[in-house]
């Protein structure tokens, strides 16, 4: 029985869908509508709260006993069976529960609907007649009209005749398999080419068809017709013959440079032969080696097409003398890709080349002037025999190169005056090879050795030292007898000497570079995952060692006033986060950490970027030297309080700082107006030149702090602004 205290609740029953149940309204009372007593297989009359919960809980597996608990605490339980909800709710105020099965499906069915409505194809469904039955919003757009309009006038798509007079739609019916086909079409003013399908429902006699817009991978194959053209004519006015082959071992492609190299026909390559016969044509007309038979060379050159998957190079000669480089690369579709060089030239340039160097060293190993030749880190490159006789120190051997100068002089401190003056001399050296000037002179020994010296800056970073005894007036003579002929060796030996050494340091990182760029690119054919990954890595690497290397003779050049700022827009903390990574190596086996960090985002600078990159690295390793094992060195950038207009980038250390009297030194030297050169004794003295002479190029400023127990903090100040608006 139902009481007016849940007249509220009888408002709700008229609105719900399917079976529900109510009880315990106030008093013991229950009332089960018709479908839910229909579904538990009931009588009305004679449901009572227990028969009700046994036969539901057994149809619903023991739902009332699950929510029983859960309805008191919540307010509110749910749980789904198949396509039916079941829900109990209770209302406190009334101590009223109520019961609802709701049937889900058609709900299921309208989310469908929704789903297809937002999708980005065309979809439809015809009847038995093949008229339009359903279709989406995509479809609906297509005419600018709703679903409605586009149903009831059976509006369709660009209609496919084949020759017999069927559409899609009637073949597909006809054949029982899916149709499609490409056709283009006006859609809201756009011109579209859809690929469409129609997709039979024999057992319904129902048709399901979609379309999809291909507009775009049609206009990407175009391009990519044109750009293959494009490749093919630019490869064609490449001097390096160039072939293609595809995976069947076919000739797809070869530019002009390969007719002429092997003398083939044009109408012949026209007519793709296969590797094999190419190989055949070349081996009867002797164009290609013949130390193999034929067979064996064709089994041997057709494996690359089976193994290959990573470029890979050989070398051959040809029967009329030619020595021939051949890079074979994995191509796009599984074929190979073949560059034919000839290096004949190049070998007999680097016999030359060989031969020039080994009469260089030997001239130099019988000059009668002692030769020393020193790198930008001022370590022994080269030392001849008459430097050994003139300085005393016979006990130099080969294990000496590679020896800072500073050990190489102290070996002959027995000749000078004082230590202090050992020292001078050494400071000069090591001077005139920071700022590269030209110098020359006497030095006089305590064995009454007189020496002259000249100092030649080389243009490859090196240094030239030529000593020549004059203690003796005859060897002088004779020196001077020969001067003219030496002199105009040396000259020749350095130019070549700078060549050879300036191109066996960049032309090998340019090659791999180079290599590495096509390869990432991906010219000659696309690259694996694992293989991009190594590729990112190679270059990664070069372009660290390239920085490296070019920072090092870029500091080794500069003059005073000689050296131009160009400025340019710094993102500064990709700079610094850079700088850090060179670090990497060192800083991981001392457990140091370098912490970079910017006071606002994207805070830029204008500077001469690789200057400034040269003193901030040697900074950074200066620091480094003096940062304890497990220590953090911090590198910021903020806007200068001190100077309007400029950042300040510190690095600052947590380990120890410098020793008193090498900071008080490093302090007239920031300090000094002049250039403070002929008294500089240490690496760090010489930093701290450097990094001055700098910071007074893009008017800023250079300054140290330093405690031997809390760490050492140095600030550089570069402009913030363009040098117009400084």
């Amino acid at each position: 029985m139902i009481y007016e205290s849940c007249k509220y609740i009888l408002d709700l029953l008229l609105q719900i869908p399917y079976a529900f149940a109510v009880w315990n309204c106030g008093r013991d009372g229950m009332y089960v509508s018709y479908a839910l007593a229909r579904l538990l297989g009931m009588n009305n009359s004679n449901i009572n709260a227990y028969n009700f919960s046994q036969t539901f809980n057994k149809l619903f597996d023991g739902f009332l006993n699950a929510a029983s608990k859960q309805v008191l605490i919540d307010g509110a339980y749910s749980s789904t069976f198949n396509n039916l909800k079941v829900e109990l709710k209770y209302n406190k105020q009334t101590d009223a529960y109520l019961l609802t099965i709701t049937d889900i499906s058609k709900q299921m069915n309208n989310d469908l609907l929704d789903i297809l409505n937002i999708l980005p194809v065309y979809v439809w469904q015809r009847n038995a007649d093949l008229k339009l039955k359903y279709c989406n919003q995509k479809y609906a757009d297509a005419f600018e009209t709703n679903i409605s309009d586009v149903i009831r006038n059976n509006m369709k798509l660009p209609i496919f005749i084949n020759s017999k007079g069927l559409s899609l739609e009637q073949l597909a019916i006809s054949s029982g398999k899916i149709q499609t086909t490409r056709k283009h079409t006006i859609i809201n003013g756009v011109r579209k080419l859809l690929e469409i399908s129609e997709l039979p429902l024999n057992h319904k006699k129902q048709q399901i068809g979609y379309a999809f817009d291909v507009s775009e991978e049609d206009k990407i194959q175009n391009e990519y017709k044109i750009f293959k053209k494009q490749t093919f004519d630019a490869l064609n006015t490449i001097s390096v013959p160039i072939a293609i082959f595809d995976a069947d071992t076919k000739l797809s492609f070869c530019n002009k440079a390969v007719l002429q190299f092997f003398d083939l026909e044009e109408s012949y390559v026209a007519s793709s032969p296969t590797f094999a016969a190419v190989l055949g044509v070349l081996f009867d007309q002797k164009k290609i080696t013949q130390e193999q038979d034929y067979q064996t060379l064709k089994e041997t050159w057709l494996r690359y097409f089976r193994e290959i998957v990573v470029p890979y190079h050989t070398f051959m000669h040809t029967p009329d003398g030619k020595s021939v480089n051949i890079a074979v690369s994995p191509h796009y579709g599984g074929g190979l890709l073949f560059v034919f060089e000839d290096i004949t030239e190049k070998l007999v340039m680097e016999r030359e080349r060989n031969t020039l160097f080994e009469v260089q060293r030997e001239t130099i190993e019988h000059l009668h002037d002692g030769i020393l030749v020193f790198g930008i880190d001022n370590k022994v490159r080269v030392m001849n025999p008459a430097f050994k006789g003139i300085w005393g120190t016979h006990n130099f051997d080969s294990d000496f190169l590679d020896v800072h100068i500073k050990d190489c002089f102290l070996r002959a401190s027995n000749l000078f005056a004082s230590p202090d003056d050992c020292e001078a001399w050494i400071s000069k050296i090591i001077s005139l090879a920071e700022f590269r000037t030209e110098d020359s002179g006497t030095i006089t020994l305590t064995n009454e050795k007189n020496i002259d010296y000249a100092y030649v800056p080389l243009p490859d970073g090196l240094n030239f030292i030529r000593f020549v005894d004059v203690t003796d007036r005859r060897k002088l003579e004779s020196a001077l007898r020969e001067k003219n002929d030496i002199m105009s060796q040396i000259d020749s030996l350095k130019s070549n000497f700078i060549a050879n050494v300036s191109f066996e340091l960049k032309s090998p990182i340019n090659t791999i570079s180079g290599f590495s760029d096509i390869l990432i690119n991906q010219y000659f054919g696309e690259l694996n995952e694992k293989q991009m990954e190594y590729c990112y890595s190679i270059l990664e690497a070069t372009n660290k060692l390239a920085e490296i290397i070019d920072a090092m003779l870029s500091l080794a050049t500069i003059k005073a006033g000689q050296n131009k700022v160009r400025y340019e827009e710094v993102y500064l903390l990709d700079f610094l986060n850079k700088l850090a990574e060179l670090f990497h190596d060192a800083t991981s086996k001392k457990n140091i950490i370098i912490q970079t960090s910017i006071d606002e985002p994207n805070l830029n600078a204008y500077c001469d970027e690789p200057s400034v990159k040269q003193v901030i690295f040697q900074i950074i390793s200066l620091i480094l030297k003096m940062t304890q094992i497990g220590e953090t060195i911090y590198i910021t950038a903020s806007r200068s309080t001190e100077q309007q207009d400029y950042i300040a980038i510190s690095i600052k250390n947590g380990g120890f700082g410098m020793p008193k009297d090498e900071l008080d030194n490093v302090n007239k030297i920031l300090m000094s107006n002049n250039d403070y050169r002929s008294n500089l004794s240490t690496a760090s003295e010489f930093v701290f030149l450097f990094a001055k002479h700098v910071a007074q190029q893009h008017g800023g400023r250079l300054s140290i702090s330093s405690d031997y127990e809390t760490g050492t903090n140095i600030t550089l100040s570069i402009p913030a602004q363009p040098p117009s608006f400084i």
